[in-house]
């Protein structure tokens, strides 16, 4: 049986095994079998038609099936600091195999006498990194070298998962009071553990599947999941029962339970007290199952001695999570009563920071609300410095929207290397400025850290610096499953500009019919109609959003370049100028970007492109020297 060796790799057809310098690489069956087909006919393209015959039997799946293959098979083979790939795309073709290093074929001897070798090579040093693996997991976890030790326990950021709990719609007050629980509940586990802690509402997608915790796990690759059950409830008090679940190397769950624990609500101050106390004795016994002697930090800084303040912010939070823009208004005079009655409950004030942020981000009011929701930050960061992640998150995306970059990037330059929500807005901020190969190294870490943070997390966030390095595939890859409109936005962008227009229109026919108003439903719209050469209503689509943004006054930079992409596309390379031209007066100066974007093809080659584009490099550049960094030309 022969074997193949190219570089370091060596791949054994006998054993089913791919080793790379002697150490074993685990490959799912069918990735195994894509890079043994495309070794085996490495001196021809190999067609998706004959990767779905040979894979998979013929069976209908979509491309981003092997999208999603060859993006892993990239990710073990090819070098992150080379720009060669072993896999050559050709573009509406398929896929063939051409490494950097020579290829040979070795018998089943000379297979042996090399891997004998290498093994030996690297026992000794694979020994001393797993033997520091367990006891660094004991020091941190409390756990026993014998015990299983899973991949998971072993990242920067073990997961816990909080499961949604079915609250009866009879009354108002249990649920308000029921979420509130929650939220605290998920607040202080990321407060005293080193984990990545998911809310309920990430967990939405997988409404289905709750009455199954082993899915759950398999699919948020939680190391403990919790579960609460509403056992009884009046308006005045209810009783929540908790279980902790814990997963072993094999995702098995061990659940431990936790008791029953009755909350007030609060009518006066000793309710309020007595209430506080109860979240504070749940939240010792949940991490105290988890990492046994912690010692508990409460800094207090949400809580209030005002029961009237507590519940009128509980009730205008209850209203904002929804991201329904009539209760989001709604919610406003209930945070500021609630700051008149007690100016220095932190926790209000930061609910008005989110309220103001809202306004403009999930219902495209004016960025006037910007400097409303900066003017609450600065309270919150007065009242309780550092305590929430989110207030620097927010601060981020509001400075780089409104042109603020510079000072956007000072609040993620030093982001924590362990934190893949931190090393994420510094992507974000790495991306309007055009460092786009910084950032894609950023993201490669962040899924080190949290190989789901991209693909299964129902919010507004996607890896598009791949997008805009014309990573087409290995963007795809990354996205979450159709069902989001700004992901599919994006993954309808993607395949339109990689010359895949056919599989980009029911994707954005889809997002239409879901959210026909919101803006990236706007933006998917105005893209079918380009697809299907309806170019008049394209336009009238785009003139419309872009007067919207004017009355609005939103002059987010890459907002304005998505504009001009769309006329671009559409054939009207005169108001794709004037876009191009807003998106970099905006504060989106991704140079590299728009010299390889295909969209801009149309408009290339028109008198002021090039001024334009010499106006992005020479704030790039500035950028670059400001912060020393390496300036990223092409």
């Amino acid at each position: 049986m022969k074997a193949f060796e190219f570089g370091p790799f060596l791949l054994n057809v006998e054993t089913v095994r791919l080793y790379k310098n002697g150490a074993e690489i685990e490959l799912e069956p069918q990735v195994f079998d894509a890079l043994l087909l495309l070794i085996k006919h490495r001196d021809r393209v190999v067609s998706k038609d004959d990767m779905f015959n040979e894979l998979w039997q013929g069976r209908t799946l979509t491309d981003h099936v092997i999208t999603r293959t060859i993006y892993e098979l990239r990710k073990v083979l090819d070098d992150k600091d080379s720009e060669q790939s072993h896999i050559r795309t050709v573009r509406g073709k398929g896929y063939q195999f051409m490494p950097p290093e020579p290829l040979t074929v070795v018998d089943q001897g000379e297979e042996a006498s090399v891997g004998q070798a290498s093994m030996k090579k690297w026992t000794m040093p694979l020994v001393a990194l797993l033997t520091a693996g367990v006891i660094l997991w004991v020091f941190r976890w409390g756990g026993s070298p014998q015990e299983p030790v899973s991949a998971n326990q072993l990242t920067a950021h073990p997961i816990i998962a909080i499961m949604p709990i079915q609250i009866p719609a009879d009354s108002a007050a249990v649920s308000v009071m029921s979420y509130s629980i929650i939220d605290q509940m998920v607040a202080q586990l990321g407060l005293n553990l080193n984990m990545r802690v998911i809310h309920p509402d990430s967990l939405l997608a997988w409404q289905d599947q709750w009455h199954d915790l082993w899915a759950i796990q398999q699919a948020t690759r939680a190391n403990f999941i919790i579960q609460g059950e509403l056992t009884q409830y009046s308006d005045s008090r209810i009783m929540l029962g908790f279980e902790l679940h814990k997963a072993d190397a094999n995702g098995q769950l061990t659940p431990f339970s936790l008791g029953q624990f009755s909350f007030p609500y609060p009518a006066n101050s000793q309710d309020l007290k007595e209430l506080y106390k109860q979240q504070r004795d749940t939240i010792r016994e949940i991490i105290q199952l988890i990492k046994p002697g912690v010692t508990i930090r409460s800094d207090g800084f949400n809580e209030t001695n005002d029961p009237e303040a507590y519940r009128m912010v509980l009730q205008a939070h209850h209203l904002m999570r929804r991201d329904s823009c009539k209760e989001i208004l709604q919610s406003e005079q209930l945070l500021q009563k609630a700051t008149t009655n007690d100016p220095n409950f932190a926790y209000a004030w930061f609910q008005l920071f989110a309220h103001y942020f809202k306004l403009v981000y999930v219902c495209g009011q004016s960025t006037d609300n910007y400097e409303k929701a900066l003017a609450m930050a600065a309270k919150v960061e007065q009242l309780a410095p550092g305590k929430y992640q989110a207030l620097t998150i927010g601060r981020n995306v509001m400075l780089t929207e409104t042109n603020q970059v510079e000072k956007a990037y000072e609040l993620a330059a030093d982001a924590d290397w362990h934190d893949p929500v931190m090393l994420n807005i510094k992507v974000y901020t790495l991306r309007y400025a055009g460092f786009l190969h910084q950032a894609t190294q950023l993201i490669s870490r962040i899924r080190q850290l949290d190989p789901y943070f991209y693909s299964k997390k129902p919010i507004y966030q996607a890896p598009n610096s791949l997008l805009y390095l014309n990573r087409f595939d290995e963007h795809l890859s990354l996205l979450a499953e159709p069902g989001n409109a700004y992901h599919d936005y994006y993954r309808g962008l993607n395949l339109v500009l990689s010359q895949r227009p056919d599989q980009a229109k029911p994707l954005l026919q889809a997002v239409v019919e879901r959210t026909p108003n919101d803006l990236f439903g706007q933006f998917s719209h105005a893209l079918f109609w380009i697809i299907n050469e309806q170019f008049e209503a394209a336009k009238g689509l785009i003139d419309d959003m872009v007067e919207q943004r004017l009355q609005q006054q939103h002059f987010d930079g890459e907002m304005a370049y998505k504009l001009a992409q769309l006329y671009a596309l559409a054939g009207y390379p005169e108001a794709a100028i004037k876009q191009f031209q807003a998106a970099v007066d905006h504060g989106f100066f991704a140079h590299a970007y728009f010299i390889r974007d295909p969209a801009m093809d149309a408009i290339r080659n028109h008198p002021l492109f090039a001024v334009i584009l010499q106006q992005a490099l020479a704030r790039h550049l500035a950028f670059a020297e400001q912060f020393g960094l390496d300036p990223e030309i092409n």
